[in-house]
């Protein structure tokens, strides 16, 4: 029997603190799912109905008063600034979570 070798596959990784490393899509996927955490919460929708491509505002029915509340959890939960000039551009669930992964 031949020695396997070892696969290297170019798997994106981000690192945390303290050293842990974890792949990338997980880290985006637990982005987005404790935003759909959030935005279910905030909106009374359903967790399976919301989707990174999801509009806020028009698919999930927020108002400008939700948005305001929205973004405040989001800036407690992940620990980033979201500044008023940048709410226009955080339309879809997948910008705000593009956002996030880019400040945090």
């Amino acid at each position: 029997m031949q020695n396997a070798l070892p696969i290297h596959t170019k798997t994106p990784t981000a690192v945390l603190g303290a050293g842990t490393t974890i792949r990338k899509d997980t880290y985006f996927m637990n982005i987005f799912e404790e935003l759909t955490q959030i935005l279910s919460k905030q909106l009374r929708v359903e967790v399976e109905s919301i989707e990174r491509s999801a509009d806020i505002m028009e698919d999930l029915g927020a108002d400008s008063l939700d948005i305001v509340e929205i973004l405040m959890v989001v800036e407690e939960q992940f620990s980033v600034a979201v500044p008023e000039e940048e709410f226009p551009n955080l339309r879809t669930v997948g910008d705000l979570c593009d956002y996030i992964e880019a400040n945090r």
